[in-house]
């Protein structure tokens, strides 16, 4: 046994480039079946609410305007978060919440642009050009789950401590304590966007920059003795809307559903 020790701590360190490999043999664990019999794990719908929002939001175009010919817009719900108020602690499901859901309006505005305007009553020119910006919108909405088919399982975390008395028997040994934890670790509830309705207005401001003369207005040395203003009353730079978006969501949560 010594001969053993000694020859173990005369091998040579290994080099990094070495292959080194570790092994060891466990022994057998026992375990308790808690298999739920009869049923799937699936996602259930909890509530399909459509929540209303009110956005109000003003638009710099890079170039002046004339008119806006189309404006495309699609949704996207960057976060959607369910906080329970009302958990029945019985059944560890939950009655009320409110849901918090934060996205944004992704919004491709196509114009006519004024490039080129000469003596009023003339004509103007310009290309038709499209700017795309990003509207957020943000609310929190109550969600009621007490007719629903499905409520959310939230099974909270059990934590208990016992206490020790000393060797007297007449004081706490406050050196001894010990606890018991037990974690149930659940599925957190999610959206799916389903829908969503526009109904806004938009109105364009004018643009109060001046602009000196002959500059953006395709003028050439002929006109110079003849008094020429660039009319830009009828353009506009700025937009501002105000959106009533309707946005319909599927609020689900990956559960264990009996099956017959």
């Amino acid at each position: 046994m010594y001969n053993d020790h000694k020859e173990h701590k005369e091998m040579p360190k290994p080099h990094k480039s070495d292959c080194r490999v570790k092994s060891e043999t466990l022994s057998e664990s026992s375990n308790v079946d808690r298999t739920p019999r009869n049923t799937i794990k699936v996602p259930v719908v909890l509530a399909e609410p459509e929540i209303q929002f009110c956005v109000e939001s003003t638009i710099w175009l890079d170039k002046p305007a004339l008119e806006i010919k189309r404006v495309l817009k699609d949704v996207f719900i960057d976060q959607c978060r369910l906080v329970a108020t009302d958990i029945c602690h019985e059944t560890n499901t939950v009655n009320r919440g409110k849901l918090f859901i934060f996205g944004h309006i992704r919004k491709n505005i196509e114009f006519a642009a004024v490039d080129h305007e000469s003596h009023p009553g003339d004509c103007v020119h310009g290309n038709i050009r499209h700017n795309t910006v990003c509207v957020d919108f943000e609310a929190c909405t109550p969600i009621d789950f007490t007719h629903a088919s499905f409520k959310p399982d939230l099974a909270p975390v059990n934590k208990r401590s016992f206490e020790f008395l000393d060797k007297d028997g007449d004081s706490p040994n406050l050196k001894i304590k010990q606890f018991h934890n037990e974690v149930f670790y659940n599925e957190l509830p999610f959206c799916e966007l389903v829908s969503a309705r526009f109904d806004e207005i938009d109105f364009g401001f004018k643009k109060h920059e001046k602009h000196h003369h002959g500059e953006g207005c395709g003028h050439d040395g002929d006109w110079d003795d003849k008094k020429v203003d660039c009319d830009l009353d009828n353009t506009f730079q700025k937009v501002k809307e105000k959106i009533v978006l309707h946005v319909t969501v599927k609020l689900l949560q990956i559960q264990q559903v009996q099956i017959c």
